[in-house]
């Protein structure tokens, strides 16, 4: 008998989690609106400034409209970096569990006990990848970004997201208005989630600090909607070795991808990730969905015609 009701239990269990994250989204959207009705804009993803200076990312933005005042306001140098230097030290274990999946065990961002906590929330950066810088040759740029990645037979042309990664050398840095969300803000992706992973959990037992969900670390920070979620194409993370944790879950590289950092969302949550949209509404995403679909859906004035 407790064999026919163990699946059961496990299976409400997992739905009061997925509810949960779904209100933490809702939590997180509601503080992005905050955010835009006082700066008139939402945040960057991340901003990596000259000399790791003015560094900073959306979480740390969005800390004084969720809640977390005290948090923003003991940050040691505002006007400085994001997590390196003093706000190291401040960031590293401060884990906000508003940007947390419940169906997810939470990490350390290296493997000890001095690591950066980890977190699973992303915002979406649009369907080429999180980074894609213009190099000496390229053909066509779009404000420091170029326009095409390719992968195969797949080219995939850029189009502009809510968020970008940006840098001191004016590449990306890019702070959207409501207004400018002309597909529809119910149509349009802002956040989504990723799995959190340790070097316990790495199939080569080498990696040392994973960078996908450090939502301190401009580069840790987002999704791009390049593969379906909880595809098993690798993330390609751009990176030294032993930061990219090639996790039977959540495979990834340290190369990129045609130039491109590309960073999937993935999930706990069986079947499916759960996607916040720019309205401030949740939806379950289905791993089945069509690429086209979800690839429209990250871009926030492509012009496209697919919805879900």
């Amino acid at each position: 008998m407790i064999g026919l009701l163990l699946p059961a239990v496990q299976a409400a269990r997992e739905a009061a989690r997925r509810m949960q994250c779904t209100n933490n989204f809702k939590q997180c959207m509601l503080g992005m609106h905050n955010y835009v009705d006082a700066h008139g804009k939402f945040p960057v993803a991340s901003f990596t400034g000259s000399g790791r200076a003015h560094e900073t990312t959306w979480a740390r933005c969005l800390l004084p409209f969720i809640e977390q005042t005290t948090l923003y306001d003991g940050i040691p140098t505002k006007a400085g970096n994001a997590g390196w230097g003093a706000n190291d030290s401040y960031f590293c274990k401060k884990r906000v569990t508003t940007y947390c999946c419940p169906s997810d065990t939470w990490q350390m961002y290296k493997d000890n006990a001095n690591g950066w906590c980890q977190h699973n929330y992303v915002v979406c950066v649009g369907k080429t990848g999180t980074s894609q810088w213009s190099t000496s040759g390229d053909a066509t740029v779009i404000n420091g970004w170029r326009e095409w990645v390719t992968y195969g037979d797949r080219v995939v042309q850029y189009k502009e997201a809510i968020f970008r990664c940006g840098s001191y050398q004016g590449q990306g840095y890019r702070c959207q208005p409501m207004a400018a969300i002309t597909d529809g803000t119910s149509n349009t992706m802002a956040m989504s989630e990723i799995i959190q992973v340790s070097k316990s959990q790495d199939i080569n037992g080498k990696a040392t600090a994973d960078e996908r969900g450090n939502l301190w670390y401009p580069w840790g920070c987002a999704y791009s909607a390049f593969f379906t979620p909880n595809t098993q194409e690798m993330d390609y993370l751009g990176c030294i070795p032993t930061r990219a944790a090639n996790a039977i879950f959540a495979p990834a590289t340290d190369k990129t991808l045609d130039a491109a950092i590309i960073i999937s969302a993935r999930s706990r949550h069986s079947g499916g990730v759960n996607v916040a949209m720019a309205d401030g509404s949740v939806r379950f995403v289905s791993d089945t969905i069509n690429l086209d679909v979800w690839a429209a859906a990250s871009t926030a004035k492509g012009g496209e015609t697919e919805t879900f």
